[in-house]
């Protein structure tokens, strides 16, 4: 059997069946044979397709929308506060990440420059904890919460996504064309 009809065989049995096994089998080699890309997976994993998830290993369980706005509050007034503290406004410009691009509060990238997005993204791959919070804050995106040891690389799907671990100790924020920033809590406690 060639590929092509493998994974064709494979969509038609997980579409026929619903099964999330059959879907994550899918997803596992249409990767493997270079079909689609970790990138559309994981946005369709984070869009609700569990069977997705499950081919990227991760465990993903969905935020109501009420406890998103609880958790947008929280980070705000984890990462944000020297903004509000100098402006009386917990956003720059109507955008969270420019938290990190004036100077009102410390992070791994002090100006948002991209050769320093590297440097963000290792130290999200490095970053303690288990449990962590995806999240984009427009109305429409579902929020989730990940319980798996593996952060998926949020960069690839160029958007605005915010993930922190559940004590908000940390926070790693991509802003879709401006940058990576990571910061932890501590550091802005310090200052």
């Amino acid at each position: 059997m060639t590929q092509d009809a493998q994974v064709r065989e494979l969509e038609s049995a997980w579409q026929s069946s619903g099964s999330l096994e059959e879907g994550s089998a899918y997803y596992s080699l249409a990767m493997r044979l270079g079909l689609v890309t970790r990138a559309v997976v994981l946005e369709n994993a984070l869009g609700g397709d569990q069977a997705a998830a499950r081919a990227l290993g991760l465990c993903l369980s969905s935020v109501p929308r009420k406890q998103k706005w609880s958790l947008q509050q929280e980070w705000r007034r984890a990462f944000s506060r020297h903004v509000h503290l100098a402006t009386g406004r917990w956003t720059l410009k109507g955008l969270d990440w420019h938290t990190f691009t004036w100077g009102l509060s410390l992070s791994a990238q002090p100006d948002w420059r991209r050769w320093e997005a590297d440097k963000a993204l290792e130290r999200y791959s490095e970053a303690p904890g288990g449990s962590i919070w995806i999240v984009q804050w427009d109305e429409r995106s579902p929020a989730w919460r990940l319980d798996s040891p593996q952060r998926p690389d949020l960069r690839s799907l160029r958007k605005e996504v915010f993930a922190f671990d559940t004590e908000l100790s940390w926070t790693f924020v991509h802003a879709a064309g401006e940058g990576d920033f990571f910061a932890e809590l501590h550091w802005d406690i310090e200052r």
